[in-house]
């Protein structure tokens, strides 16, 4: 058996090292999972995304945005919102 003697110093940046890799792997992921995963009101999506609430109310009932409903109050998933609004723009002309 040995015994190995490291400086405070470098066992500081050993760990600062270590917790920095593991750090950068594990944010995109999560970061990813919760806006994908989270859940907008009405109001945040009329703000967020231009969407008045009548334009709203027609793309539920035409089915075109899922959304859930709990208690009168009505929330869609980021996701489904930015998967909606990329599948409906329209590219710009090209000049010429």
């Amino acid at each position: 058996m040995s015994i190995v003697v490291i400086e405070p110093d470098e066992l500081q940046e050993m760990i600062s090292q270590a917790v920095d890799k593991t750090v950068s792997a594990k944010v995109p992921e999560i970061v990813k999972q919760i806006t994908e995963d989270e859940w907008l009101t009405t109001e945040a999506v009329e703000k967020e995304f231009k969407l008045s609430r009548p334009q709203q109310k027609h793309y539920r009932d035409t089915r075109q945005i899922p959304f859930t409903k709990h208690n009168r109050k009505i929330f869609y998933k980021r996701a489904d919102v930015v998967e909606f609004m990329e599948c409906n723009q329209i590219p710009r002309r090209e000049n010429g």
